[in-house]
């Protein structure tokens, strides 16, 4: 690497501060903000950290696609939460790839993917549509981030350790458990949202950290929550490692050479557990939000499912190539609200080059998701929620906006998010047959907040609507 290379541009910042008394309101707003006049690649500090802004699709691409450059931005707290030995967390090695390799191959293979939308998806999805029909018929008012977020963990737990057919007991379990996990992952949350001081401030370090006891304690609280789940699936009589219902089972015949610990196997499977309680639950929740505040695109949809579907069927995964606008709408959420506005950060493992600028070893690097999917560069407009940019050209090929390359909702390079796949079905399952059985109102004529609240994923405030039978 050309050591003669320049740093990239940036604000001065203050001694001691650097930038961050401009970081004022919504993080990922307010830093793009800052860093929108310095150009695709911007350094600023935070306190005491460099920090390399990537602000351009492709230059993201060919940052994160760097081995040098895979590493995550792990602080105390994180640490202390997974100790580095998560899917998610873990250094660029022999332990992520076997990660990696996995998850994305094995773990979500097509196979197991049909297995999980047969066995616990579409189940799960259906009971939440239940429960919402009998408060519509009650006339009770409908509150989505509540509910969202149980079914969330309702189905992580369905997915992972849930077998067709177990008995009733087993049953009860997992949903007492389920109030477990919803309290987990919301601790998780608050806790990662923001940086302590130690993590900006070297010298801050040597006081007493309250959130890195609070990490232990969430780390020992995930061994109690999944380890008799995991222990009663690897004790499981009659289980067929060729023919799994669960996810516990595939990851049970993964590491039959027992080489990981119960602690890292824990936390393998609360980190590919935790997306379905954020960015699944969360883009649901906007979506349903968002439509309510836009009567006009609700209606549109429902239009194409009664043309297309039918009242008298549900919509299915392979309905999507046939419902354009629903997938529109639902593809427009996900750039309008973006669940992950600055993605995972990482770290540089050494000095590097990236798009002609020198990357020192040590600097924490973001992509900066929400700056590309508001950025008029790459879309007309883009603080205005327009489904039709995601519609298929006249002859029938993918939209600019799907080809382009600026749309990044589930990240970019060699950590893009493992959990793609199934978090595509699932959102379609949910918003596809929610919309197709219901109408979602405001509860008065004033247009509900959507204000964003920051935490490990962008989440509305909580909302009540109104649901009506179609």
């Amino acid at each position: 690497m050309n050591s003669a290379l320049p740093l990239p541009p940036g604000p001065r910042g203050l001694p001691v501060l650097g930038s961050l008394p401009a970081l004022r309101g919504t993080l990922h707003v307010s830093l793009d903000r800052l860093v929108r006049s310095y150009g695709d690649i911007c350094l600023i500090r935070l306190g005491s950290v460099p920090v390399a802004i990537i602000s351009h699709p492709k230059l993201l691409e060919q940052t994160f696609g760097k081995t040098e450059l895979t590493n995550r931005w792990m602080t105390d707290a994180a640490f202390a939460l997974t100790e580095g030995r998560t899917p998610a967390t873990a250094s660029y090695g022999e332990l992520w790839r076997r990660f990696d390799r996995f998850i994305r191959h094995e773990m979500f293979g097509a196979d197991n993917l049909t297995m999980l939308r047969r066995n616990h998806i579409e189940p799960e999805v259906d009971e939440l549509m239940e429960r919402i029909g009998r408060m519509a018929g009650a006339g009770e008012p409908v509150h989505p981030n509540d509910m969202l977020s149980d079914s969330a963990c309702r189905m992580a737990l369905r997915t992972y350790f849930l077998v067709d057919g177990e008995d009733k007991d087993w049953a009860a379990e997992l949903e007492r458990v389920a109030v477990l996990l919803r309290e987990h992952f919301e601790a998780v949350n608050t806790l990662t949202a923001t940086p302590e001081p130690g993590d900006v401030f070297p010298w801050a370090r040597f006081l007493p950290n309250k959130a890195v006891r609070k990490a232990r304690r969430l780390n020992d609280a995930r061994q109690e929550i999944l380890g008799p789940l995991l222990d009663r699936v690897r004790s499981r009589s009659g289980f067929d490692p060729s023919s799994p219902v669960c996810l516990a089972e595939v990851v049970t015949a993964w590491e039959k050479s027992g080489s990981l610990s119960r602690r890292t196997m824990c936390g393998m499977l609360a980190d590919t557990m935790q997306p379905h309680f954020d960015g699944v639950a969360s883009t649901v929740k906007w979506f349903l939000l968002t439509v309510a505040n836009r009567p006009q695109v609700q209606a549109k949809i429902h239009g194409e499912l009664d043309r297309v579907v039918g009242r008298d069927a549900l919509p299915a995964v392979d309905d999507r190539g046939r419902l354009p606008y629903t997938f529109a709408a639902i593809a427009e959420c996900m750039r309008f609200h973006t669940a992950s506005p600055l993605g995972i950060p990482h770290e540089a493992s050494q000095d590097t080059e990236v798009g002609g600028y020198r990357i020192e070893a040590g600097t924490k690097v973001f992509g900066n998701l929400y700056g590309i999917h508001h950025d008029p560069r790459f879309w007309e407009s883009p603080h205005e929620f327009i489904p039709e940019r995601f519609l298929p050209k006249a002859d029938g090929s993918p939209s600019s906006a799907l080809t382009g390359g600026a749309f990044i909702p589930f990240g970019a390079g060699l950590r893009r998010c493992t959990g793609e796949r199934p978090a595509e079905i699932e959102v379609w399952l949910y918003i596809a047959r929610l919309m197709h059985r219901f109408r979602f109102e405001r509860p008065t004529v004033d247009l509900l907040s959507e204000f964003e609240v920051h935490g490990l994923t962008i989440t509305p405030r909580p909302y009540a609507l109104k649901a009506t039978r179609r």
